[in-house]
């Protein structure tokens, strides 16, 4: 058996081989056709996947769904803008003497109560 090298070959395919026996032969043969159609499936799904991404995320940008003060996994946007413009809301209110109330809620404890990770029953400790 002896390896068969080509400059066409997919690097993630396997490499064809020849052999005296025909069905063999012809297993490798099938095994490298099916690796690269399966790469070249996976290169479609790729860039039709990067396609509709752009071009929902450019429709959610041209009609404004989503609401103008989310500030999380947004491009442009992150926690520092968020702050800056509370800070500017808040010194504009004071400035042109309107009230001005800010609540912060800490839920770091809120969500830190149970270890998802620790099975609720443990064997033989079963009542």
């Amino acid at each position: 058996m002896k390896l068969l090298t080509s400059n066409q070959q997919d690097p993630n395919c396997p490499p064809t081989f020849t052999h005296n026996n025909k069905e063999i032969s012809d297993h490798y043969t099938i095994a490298n056709k099916l690796c690269e159609i399966l790469t070249n499936m996976w290169k479609i799904y790729m860039l039709y996947k990067k396609v509709i991404y752009d071009r929902v995320v450019s429709f959610i940008y041209k009609h404004d769904v989503l609401y103008k003060y989310l500030y999380g996994f947004r491009a442009n946007r992150s926690t520092n803008l968020a702050i800056m413009e509370l800070v500017d809301q808040i010194t504009s209110s004071i400035d042109n003497r309107e009230a001005c109330a800010v609540i912060f809620l800490d839920l770091f404890k809120a969500f830190d109560t149970e270890k998802l990770n620790t099975p609720f029953l443990k064997p033989g400790k079963n009542v």
